[in-house]
């Protein structure tokens, strides 16, 4: 079961990479040194200074450290990076507190969320490609350096190649995790990623007073499916 990291754990400090996957040969006397690279690489994460404040927020982040059983579990979540998403500046790049079609919420009060800056894939794109085209369903222009997601996998756009007024055509890393269909949905305002914890010791909470905690947790990307 993956899980899905808690909305109402929230870091100060995020720091999402890269990780390229390199191999480095002896240096010369010249000071020359050989790069070979196999693999654009994978996500690794730091996340820190969660503002623990309420006992809600304690019992989380308990429960979802516990459940990922160290390396093993699986954990959707993302670089909360929406300020810097494409987006209608004029209003927020998520709505949440949607009702179900009955006019219902959920047992807790809370509702659907929906992204605001969203497109699908324009043609289909085969396994390991860095370059595609979208179609954007909604306002805000696509700009280098973003973050998105398909099929719950991290990408950021290295390069836009070409604009219309609704298509945009990009280059991205690392390269797609899998084979994408013509259609399928394109996230840019929350976009997320699997991960696992990238050792049996991060997440640790030491709570001040028993109510306190600015905790910190290292993820990396999850290659389970890749």
């Amino acid at each position: 079961m993956v899980e899905v990291w808690p909305s109402i754990l929230v870091p100060s400090v995020v720091e999402f990479q890269l990780v390229p996957s390199q191999g480095f040969g002896p240096r010369s006397t010249f000071g020359v040194q050989q790069v070979i690279s196999t693999d654009r690489g994978y996500w690794r994460a730091s996340l820190s200074s969660f503002n623990i404040r309420t006992p809600d927020q304690i019992r989380e982040w308990r429960a979802v450290i516990a459940s990922l059983s160290g390396s093993l579990g699986e954990v959707l979540i993302g670089p909360f990076d929406c300020k810097n998403s494409p987006r209608d500046i004029s209003g927020p790049s998520i709505l949440s507190g949607i009702p179900f079609s009955d006019d219902t919420y959920f047992s807790d009060g809370a509702g659907w969320s929906q992204s605001t800056a969203a497109g699908i894939v324009t043609f289909s794109r085969t396994l390991r490609s860095t370059e595609a085209v979208v179609t954007i369903t909604s306002p805000g222009s696509i700009r280098r350096g973003m973050y998105f997601s398909i099929r719950k996998r991290l990408y950021i756009v290295t390069l836009v190649l070409d604009t219309s007024s609704t298509r945009v055509s990009i280059r991205f890393s690392p390269p797609l995790r899998s084979d994408i269909a013509a259609g399928e949905s394109v996230d840019f305002s929350r976009p997320q990623c699997l991960m696992r914890l990238a050792s049996t010791e991060t997440g640790s909470l030491s709570l001040r007073m028993g109510r306190f905690s600015d905790p910190t947790v290292e993820l990396e990307e999850s290659p389970l499916g890749l």
